[in-house]
């Protein structure tokens, strides 16, 4: 997977490819892999994307490593400015610098667990030149392609638990290590606080805000069961499926109550109504056309050959966009689609791809891919899109994603 010429790593595009425009109107035209022909239609299967097959299949490793709340531990620190991780999402990596090689065998040999931290500006405090919330990653798969000491990795990892930067050291191969504070997610506290009786959650409002977020059954996930039950976790996947930008997350992060970390999201949902380009404001889609590509839900992290992580909204449709590539099904994150760079028909700033089908009997044909910073959500209706449905319950809270 590519990035576009006009994006951050230019440097990044696949050489192989020639660059064509390709509208809508002429895609067919323009689309010369062979389409498989097969009569009878067969749904994606959304566990696929969960799988990051086009990282290779490697070597699964095995237990798992809790860390106490509230304990002060090292951890080594891998910085990246593009995703804010949270706890229970998935994180695909292909690693290339020796320093980080290095340090993911250590990583590999120990108890599998590093801190995951989104460097940019906009998250740090004010006054200090360094981001101080992160996430634990903890390694459950590992590919390399020999036993070099600097050949590159492809990792696979899944968010575990919130922490916060006490200090820091740098070593001298150039890894970062930090004594973290593991955080602790704060249930209501009260007379009956080991009690889960019905009554005590309602009576903390603890119950309520969890079945306002699920309040809507049109919840757009692809398997049962995916949305969690335990309030906590129901509150990191609601905003690892939200466009939200990197400083709400840390914002979110940075909230020890899950109560309040659910009514946020209850606030954000109640006015997300549109996405734009972040660069120009055209409005490009509406959360309506928004679904779920993945078991995980509708919003994925994903990795380039390159290293460049991508967190991917899947969406049905959209507007204000055109292909500037040819289709390839080369490193494709979703097996048997086919891609293309799209770009904002105003601005030709980077959104995100188009995938399209192999095979006619695939569904869906087609659907869009755009990065979550090439957006910017807004609460006004996308131009000619539908009136809402006037059937809704009035005060009805909807999952809208």
């Amino acid at each position: 997977m590519a990035e576009d010429s006009n994006s951050e790593s230019s440097e990044h595009e696949q050489p192989a490819l020639a660059y064509a425009w390709a509208e809508e109107d002429n895609f067919d035209e323009a689309m010369d892999i062979p389409m498989n022909t097969e009569s009878e239609e067969s749904n994606f299967d959304p566990v696929l994307a969960t799988q990051h097959s086009y990282l290779g299949h490697g070597e699964e490793i095995y237990g798992r490593t809790v860390l106490e709340e509230g304990s002060c531990v090292e951890l080594p620190l891998l910085y990246n400015p593009s995703v804010m991780l949270m706890p229970g999402q998935t994180l695909p990596l292909s690693i290339f610098h020796p320093a980080s090689v290095a340090m993911v065998r250590r990583v590999i040999a120990s108890n599998k667990t590093f801190g995951f931290i989104n460097n940019n500006s906009c998250v740090r405090p004010a006054g200090s030149s360094e981001a101080t919330i992160g996430v634990t990653a903890e390694i459950y798969e590992v590919k390399e392609d020999s036993e070099d000491a600097y050949t590159g990795f492809a990792v696979k990892a899944k968010g575990r638990q919130r922490f916060e930067v006490v200090s820091t050291r740098s070593q001298v191969d150039g890894v970062k290590v930090g004594l973290v504070r593991i955080l602790r997610d704060e249930l209501p506290a009260g007379p009956f606080a080991c009690c889960r009786a019905a009554s005590v959650w309602r009576q903390y409002e603890l119950a309520p805000a969890a079945a306002r977020v699920c309040a809507c059954n049109a919840v757009p996930v692809c398997a049962p069961g995916v949305v969690p039950a335990d309030p906590a976790e129901l509150s990191y996947w609601v905003a690892m499926s939200l466009p939200l930008d990197d400083d709400v997350r840390a914002r979110l992060l940075r909230l020890d109550s899950v109560v309040r970390r659910l009514r946020y999201e209850i606030s954000i949902m109640r006015t997300f109504k549109v996405m734009a380009c972040a660069d120009c404001e055209q409005p490009l889609a509406s959360s309506d056309d928004v679904f779920a590509m993945s078991a995980e839900g509708p919003q994925s992290i994903f990795v380039n050959p390159h290293g460049d992580l991508h967190e991917t909204l899947t969406l049905h449709r959209a507007s204000g966009l055109r292909c500037i590539t040819r289709p390839s099904t080369e490193y494709s994150w979703f097996p048997g689609y086919a891609w293309e760079i799209a770009h904002c028909t105003q601005c030709s700033s980077h959104m995100g791809w188009r995938f399209t089908a192999c095979r006619e009997s695939l569904r869906p044909t087609s659907f869009w891919g755009l990065c979550r910073r090439s957006l910017a959500v807004r609460s006004g209706p996308v131009a000619g899109a539908p009136p809402p449905d006037e059937s809704d319950e009035p005060g009805q809270i909807k999952l809208i994603f």
